[in-house]
C-alpha cells in the first residue's frame, strides 16, 4: 500500500482491519492499526460512517485497491488523525477516480484538507490508466469547493443527484496532457 505525504502530512490507506474497528467503534484498535491518535471527541469524520462498509470492501479487495480506498490523514510530528477522505475505488473504465475528503471538526480551518487533497489529486493523476479526478460537492458547501480549488479541481457545468445531498456539482482535475 502507498502512503502518500505532503508537508504535515502522510495519508495512510485505511486497511481492512482498521475500517473493522472504525465499523465497530473499537478506538484501541484502530489506533493500534494506524499507529496514531483519533481525536478524543470523534473516531470517524462527517460525513464518513455512512460509507465504512463501502470503503471495507475496497480496503478487503486488497493492498493495490486500498490505495483507491480511504485514507487517513496523520500529521507527521504528532501522529494525529486529522481528518479521512481518498477516493470512491479504482478509476472507472474512462479512467476517472472520484476523490472525497472530511476533517474532524478540532482540525477545521488549519488547511489540513487542502493538503490532502492536494496531495492525493497529484498522487492519483500520475498514476497509469487515470485521464482524470473528480470530485461532486454541493453548491452550497463553499469550503469543500475551495478545497477543491487548491487541489487543482475546476468546477464543471455538470451537476449530479446525490441521494444524500440533492444536486451536486462536478469539479474535475484532468491528467496533465489528456
Amino acid at each position: 500500500m502507498t502512503v502518500i505525504s505532503s508537508q504535515r502530512l502522510h495519508l495512510v490507506p485505511l486497511t481492512a482491519e482498521a475500517l473493522a474497528a472504525l465499523k465497530t467503534r473499537d478506538r484501541p484498535a484502530a489506533e493500534a492499526a494506524l499507529h496514531a491518535r483519533f481525536p478524543v471527541s470523534d473516531l470517524v469524520p462527517p460525513l464518513m460512517s455512512d460509507a465504512l462498509d463501502f470503503f471495507h470492501e475496497i480496503a478487503a479487495a486488497g493492498p493495490a485497491s486500498a490505495d483507491w480506498g480511504a485514507r487517513a490523514y496523520i500529521t507527521v510530528v504528532t501522529r494525529d488523525i486529522v481528518g479521512m477522505g481518498g477516493f470512491g475505488g479504482p478509476p472507472d473504465a474512462q479512467g476517472v477516480a472520484t476523490m472525497g475528503y472530511s476533517v474532524f471538526p478540532a482540525f477545521q480551518r488549519q488547511g489540513y484538507a487542502s493538503e490532502a487533497a492536494q496531495a492525493l489529486a497529484d498522487w492519483a493523476v500520475t498514476q497509469p490508466g487515470v485521464t482524470a479526478i473528480r470530485a461532486t460537492i454541493s453548491p452550497h458547501n463553499i469550503a469543500s469547493q475551495r478545497v477543491a480549488a487548491y487541489a487543482g479541481l475546476t468546477r464543471t457545468d455538470a451537476t449530479e443527484d446525490d441521494p444524500d445531498e440533492g444536486p451536486v456539482v462536478v469539479w474535475q482535475r484532468l491528467q496533465d496532457g489528456a
